[in-house]
Parts: structure tokens; sequence; C-alpha cells
């Protein structure tokens, strides 16, 4: 555990890294990952004090590109290891507002449609005729990934590939087969729009939460305010226990909060 602790170096990147260790686990067992004690050296914090609230913010757009495409436990647990400006409380809301904005689509994350374009085929079109596009939908803000509008972005683009673009341009990318004809227009293919994030693929199934968990949920519930007392007071080794009680867990989540309530139970005892 303390090995996957040292994973939070406070990079997003490393936050992704050490969340991805953990799938196919339980969802509470990423949760408590990132409550571990940051205070310790052990693990950091992402430093997020610079985020805006503003949704259309260069630095949070960037944070929230990098987060966008994975599951949403995987998020909550980044987005608990990262600090926050005490006095933005807005902050977590623009950033499950800006996540949920790309997962319906009414927003393009712009790592996606640049990763699109660059594993499209790179025997048609040309380093330029990426960077062109992403200038043109304004997928950047400078060195920072931007989430732009969906509609106003794929205009953009359009337009640029139809009045900018220069004849071999538009012909490497219709010989790709990123854009077809509509009448004398050229347009975005329905092929391209689903690789690059632009509109939902078809055949997509959205499932709802299964009853087991459901549960899960509520025992997380529980795990938030076990950890904090964990931490409180120093008892590491209970925490440490509890994580790898939980790794290998493989019965009912009652067990898992009956087991939660007699941790926290003895941290109050040691009060």
């Amino acid at each position: 555990m303390v090995d996957l602790a040292k994973n939070f170096d406070g990079t997003l990147e490393g936050a992704i890294s050490a969340t991805s260790k953990l799938n196919g686990t339980w969802a509470p067992l990423q949760k408590f990952i990132t409550f571990g004690d940051f205070g310790s050296g052990i693990s950091k914090k992402i430093d997020g004090t610079n985020f805006e609230k503003d949704s259309n913010g260069t630095n949070i757009q960037n944070y929230v590109s990098q987060i966008a495409n994975l599951d949403k436990t995987q998020q909550d647990a980044i987005i608990s290891a990262t600090k926050f400006d005490k006095k933005n409380n807005d902050v977590r809301k623009t950033i499950k507002d800006l996540s949920n904005e790309v997962a319906n689509f009414t927003r393009i994350n712009s790592r996606t449609f640049e990763s699109a374009l660059k594993n499209w085929d790179g025997e048609k079109i040309l380093p330029n005729d990426v960077s062109n596009l992403m200038a043109a939908g304004g997928m950047k803000n400078g060195d920072n990934y931007a989430l732009p509008e969906t509609d106003k972005a794929v205009d953009a683009i359009e337009t640029y590939i139809n009045t900018v673009a220069n004849a071999d341009e538009q012909n490497r990318l219709y010989n790709a087969g990123i854009t077809e004809m509509n009448g004398t227009t050229y347009v975005l293919t329905q092929k391209f729009k689903q690789l690059a994030g632009i509109e939902e693929a078809e055949g997509v199934v959205r499932t709802a939460l299964t009853a087991k968990q459901k549960a899960l949920n509520i025992a997380m519930a529980l795990g938030k305010q076990l950890m904090a007392s964990l931490i409180a007071f120093g008892i590491s080794l209970v925490a440490t226990k509890i994580i790898e009680w939980v790794s290998n867990l493989k019965t009912r989540s009652e067990e898992l909060i009956d087991t939660m309530n007699s941790s926290h139970d003895a941290a109050e005892q040691a009060k």
C-alpha cells in the first residue's frame, strides 16, 4: 500500500496512474486510498488552488480534460486527491458540471479530439492538418487543453475546412474519411465525430447502478467518516488493515459496513 501511496506524487498523471491500478476493486477501496495521510509526505495532493470556478477557466478545463474520460469512481478518487482553494467552494461543482457536459457531448474533450486525429491514418493526414484543426476548433489555451462547446467548435472547424484550408488539405481530410461532402460543402463524418468524442457512438448502453453498487455507495459514506477519524487520531495501522481487507473482500457489502462501524468505534475510544 505504501508503494501505491507513493504514486500520489502531487501530479495529476501520478494520481491517474495510482487510481488506475485499483480498477476492478470495490469502489470504497479507491476512495480509501485518497484519504491516506497526505501530511506524512508519502502521498501528495494535486495542487488545484489556482483552478477557476468559471467553467471557461483554462486551468480547470485542462484538469477536466485529463479525467473526463475516466469512470466516475476514478474521477471521484482523483478529485479527492486534489487540494482546492478553501475560499473557492464552487470549483468542485464546476469540475462535475464540465465532466457531465463532456459525457453528454455538449463540450468536446480536446485530448480525445487530438488523439483521434493523430491515430486516424498517419499516411493520409499530416501533423499540420492536426494542428490546424485543433486551432480552428479552439482546442487549446496556450499549452493547456480546452473543452470547447461542441456546436461552436464543429461549426468553426467546418468553416475552416471550407474557406481557409487549401485544396491539398481538403483532399487529404476527405480521402482519409474525416470529412465528406454535403452538397458542395465539406462536413465532418459521423465516424470521425464518434471517435473524436463529438457525438455518442451507436450502440452505447448507459447502465444504471446495480443494487450492489448502491450498497457500496452507502458503505463509502461511512468510509469517509471513518477515515477522517483514523487520520485525526493517527491510527494508520487500522486504516492499512481495512484497506488490505477490502482488497480481498468477496462477501456482501453489509460485512464491510459492520467492519467500518467497529473500526470507527475503536477510533472514538482512542480519543
